[in-house]
């Protein structure tokens, strides 16, 4: 989690001045048979869209992905080895400005390879970069592309906050991917503008409706015991692939929400 709090600051600025971009193949060539998968999110919506078998190298963490055993590993997303990635000998690299460092990028640029960079920091832009990676496919409109269109709420009926790291506590503002994500799903983020670091008196002082935390095993976190004392049964937690990836699997977790809002109405 703080290798993602980290990155997400440190490629935040970096994109501020990059465009994204994806070099399209020749005409008359055939579409790219390896790719090199450069995060968990990039591997689950290559699955989500039938693209498993191209799949040569990913980085991970990918315990929770089903892949072929065939399927190399490259390290972690925040820090993929590059001689691993050059063993790989992929045809295609596919990445994003959301953890893997700009260096790696740059690197990957430098010795030539084909690559997919993109900056996936709004629900509308993850669904433009399913739609970009199937077009190079000739994949038809994949059905979960139709989902980011139809899932959102009409209004926002509760307020809240949504921490991405509780060692030191930071939370996503208004301006971010996540918090379209909580938006769509019915709850209002108090929060406005990037990502934050908050003390626990201040998000007291904020008091939201609710505490949404995306992270695996909270509880034995100091910091979430502190919130627990004060916030009870205003904490939910979920799964960090299903709101922190941008990934077709944020999905998943705005339905999650989308059902505890509607419980507690």
């Amino acid at each position: 989690m703080i290798f993602l709090i980290t990155l997400i600051f440190a490629t935040n600025t970096f994109c501020q001045t990059q465009s994204s971009q994806a070099q399209a193949q020749p005409q008359g060539q055939t579409h790219p048979s390896r790719i090199a998968a450069l995060s968990p999110a990039i591997v689950t919506t290559l699955v989500d869209i039938g693209l498993e078998e191209k799949i040569a190298c990913a980085a991970g963490p990918l315990e929770d992905i089903k892949l072929s055993n065939s399927v190399q590993s490259l390290g972690m997303y925040h820090k993929p080895n590059i001689e691993l990635i050059i063993k790989c000998k992929p045809d295609l690299v596919i990445s994003t400005f959301a953890g893997t460092p700009p260096a790696i990028h740059k690197k990957l640029k430098d010795l030539g390879y084909n690559m997919m960079l993109e900056k996936p920091d709004t629900l509308a832009s993850i669904k433009t970069f399913i739609l970009k990676m199937s077009k190079m496919f000739n994949i038809k409109e994949p059905s979960i592309t139709k989902e980011f269109d139809n899932i959102c709420t009409d209004k926002t009926s509760k307020t809240a906050l949504m921490i991405v790291g509780l060692n030191p506590i930071f939370a996503a503002g208004s301006n971010s991917f996540v918090s379209d994500a909580i938006r769509c799903a019915g709850y209002k983020n108090l929060l406005s503008g990037g990502y934050k670091r908050l003390s626990i008196e201040k998000i007291i002082s904020l008091n939201p409706d609710f505490l949404i935390i995306g992270m695996n095993k909270p509880e034995s976190v100091r910091e979430y015991k502190m919130l627990k004392d004060v916030f009870k049964d205003r904490i939910l937690v979920l799964d960090p692939s299903y709101i922190l990836e941008p990934s077709s699997r944020i999905l998943k977790g705005i339905k999650e929400l989308k059902e505890i809002n509607h419980k507690k109405e």
